[in-house]
């Protein structure tokens, strides 16, 4: 196995190509966490 890259010589489970298709994998996540902080200000019931 070569460690030198970030490579995986194996294929992903049935399922993971799936999930990849529906999310944005090439774009950088929200350095604000927005959906995130959403979500929690919604589920703890403060404000974001």
């Amino acid at each position: 196995i070569d460690f030198s890259v970030s490579t995986n010589p194996f294929m992903p489970p049935p399922g993971v190509k799936e999930i990849f298709s529906t999310i944005a994998i090439d774009h950088y996540p929200d350095s604000e966490a927005t959906e995130l902080r959403q979500c929690l200000s919604e589920k703890l019931g403060v404000a974001p």
